[in-house]
């Protein structure tokens, strides 16, 4: 059987965790488990009414490594941009206000 289950759960981070394994995981897995860490990343989804990017480039680049970028448009959701924002740096974003200089 595969399972897939949120990282904390299977770390004994969630509230209530009723994931059981029969029979119970090898310490290796344990140990394995323990070892892989996770952190915030934040998405945030952008629409425009013309692009300001190149139609058909699916990836923007970004010389601030902490932003990446995906255009929608050959998916089928034109002028649509995703903003992803990847650990360590998503941590923080719900205290951010939009005055200029937040970020």
């Amino acid at each position: 059987m595969v399972v897939t289950v949120p990282l904390g759960v299977l770390q004994g981070r969630a509230e209530v965790s009723a994931v059981t394994f029969t029979p119970e995981l090898s310490l290796e897995k344990k140990r394995a488990i323990a070892c892989i860490g996770m952190g915030t990343e934040n998405k945030v989804v952008m629409r425009f009414e013309t692009p300001f990017w190149p139609k058909n480039r699916r990836f923007l680049q970004c010389t601030d490594q902490r932003f990446r970028f995906l255009n929608l448009g050959p998916y089928g959701k034109p002028n649509v941009l995703i903003g992803h924002v990847a650990p360590p740096y998503g941590e923080g974003f719900l205290d951010l206000t939009h005055e200029k200089g937040s970020y």
